[in-house]
């Protein structure tokens, strides 16, 4: 699910949850912030492992 958080200077944050646990499970949240010029695919192939 894709999302924006725009700031109030105007800078736009474009960010996805990707939530792939159990409904019943309690979760811990994980951050992957991707490099410069790049996307959040970058990230795709480990969300399975964490």
């Amino acid at each position: 699910m894709n999302h924006t958080l725009e700031r109030p200077d105007g800078c736009r944050i474009f960010y996805t949850i990707d939530d792939c646990t159990d409904p019943w499970r309690k979760a811990e949240t994980v951050l992957f912030v991707h490099g410069l010029a790049e996307s959040g695919e970058a990230w795709r192939a480990w969300v399975p492992h964490f």
